[in-house]
């Protein structure tokens, strides 16, 4: 048995369906559909610039995936990294204030389920001095700060609907419409989306297929290592590979040596392309899906595991930050372990939970070789020393009440 991340308000039976309602036409007006997250932030980045008429400057975290730095990169944005604290892993509002620029937009990161600790101040802020405010929600669903849920303060949220997200298609993503006034920016925008090409109906096909494998071989009873190759198995999916074929590939390492040759060729053929994010509409069986699983969100938000998990540590002499005005909706439990004792507690169960740092192991000021001028002593720390935990399930529970 094995525990990693996975969605947790995905269920098989969501996808065994032989086929998903499908809507004739998208019904929510307040939310935009792409086919990744990065896909709706370039989109809007784009959609800004040209309703401005001018180049714009956007500010965002340098503990952060490359997408969203290379999202703004490819909208042609001007860039101002600013480093984290160490307590939510986001700005604090002394970050903002002391920017070298003032933005045009401000991407607030909002990590792994954990408000940001400033998010009030950070809004009002914004608002007096009129930056467009998005908050990155890619990794948070619900979460308050206050008794304030995250989004609800900002202009926009964007989401992003990937297997080791909240909700999840495997490949999709979101723009959400949330403190916005501009009624006419609104209607640019929304008139820009609908002449947006659908994701081919097939691509969608393929996503669902590897989504339900993905759910299948990701269970407490059934787990692959391999799993991770995600694009070899969307590979082997769209040459219509069976299941069970499928699996066997995977678990071959001749075939997987093979298989990241071809990928580092094919890495490497992308990266020198231009315009790499393609913008494109989900296809409505997906936003079907991903409404589902809000539903049962709502219903039944479920963070039991956290207490077991903070009694292991404690009983272990391991502190851990305490969020008293937070209502936390964890994606993966994340704490940093700078001494090594949290890997140490773990290691006996290391066949069993899957942990490590999987957002993100390199800080954007390192990978992007800019801002020399400036320090990121915490991106680094959290970079080099965090660890993210999955909760989806009972382990801690099981395995360490007494």
């Amino acid at each position: 048995m094995i525990i990693r991340a996975r969605p947790k308000y995905l269920t098989e039976t969501f996808l065994e369906k032989e086929e998903i309602s499908f809507l004739e036409k998208n019904q929510y007006s307040d939310e935009l559909f792409f086919n990744q997250g990065r896909s709706a932030l370039k989109f809007f980045l784009q959609q800004y610039s040209n309703f401005k008429k001018s180049k714009i400057n956007i500010a965002l975290q340098s503990f952060n995936c490359v997408m969203v730095y290379n999202s703004a990169e490819e909208a042609d944005c001007n860039i101002e990294l600013f480093d984290i604290n160490l307590k939510d892993f986001s700005a604090t509002i002394e970050e903002i204030k002391n920017l070298q620029v003032k933005p045009d937009v401000l991407i607030l990161t909002h990590y792994q389920g954990i408000p940001n600790l400033n998010y009030i101040e950070i809004a009002d802020y914004c608002d007096k001095n009129d930056i467009f405010l998005i908050d990155d929600l890619s990794q948070t669903e619900g979460s308050k700060i206050k008794n304030i849920e995250v989004g609800k303060l900002s202009n926009i949220s964007i989401h992003s609907f990937g297997f080791d997200k909240p909700f999840s298609v495997y490949k999709g993503g979101s723009l959400k419409f949330e403190k916005f006034t501009d009624t006419f920016f609104k209607n640019y925008l929304i008139e820009a989306y609908n002449k947006i090409k659908f994701e081919p109906k097939r691509t969608s096909k393929i996503h669902l297929k590897v989504l339900l494998l993905l759910m299948q071989y990701s269970s407490e009873t059934k787990y692959f290592k391999n799993l991770n190759n995600f694009s070899l198995i969307e590979f082997l999916f769209f040459f219509n590979f069976p299941k069970q074929i499928i699996i066997l590939i995977i678990s071959n390492k001749f075939a997987l040596k093979l298989w990241y040759s071809i990928n580092r060729f094919l890495m490497f053929f992308i990266k020198n392309r231009r315009n790499k994010i393609k913008i494109l509409k989900i296809d409505v069986e997906k936003i079907k899906l991903i409404q589902e699983q809000k539903t049962k969100f709502y219903k039944s938000i479920v963070n039991s595991e956290i207490k077991y998990l903070e009694n292991f540590l404690s009983s272990n002499n391991i502190e851990f930050n305490n969020y008293s005005e937070c209502k936390i909706n964890w994606n993966r439990y994340s704490i940093i372990d700078i001494s090594g004792k949290i890997k140490n507690a773990l290691l006996p169960f290391s066949d069993q939970i899957e942990y490590k740092n999987f957002n993100w192991p390199e800080s954007l000021h390192k990978i992007k070789i800019t801002h020399q001028n400036k320090e990121f002593t915490n991106s680094e720390i959290a970079s080099k020393h965090i660890i993210n935990i999955p909760v989806w399930s009972n382990f801690f529970k099981n395995n360490f009440v007494k």
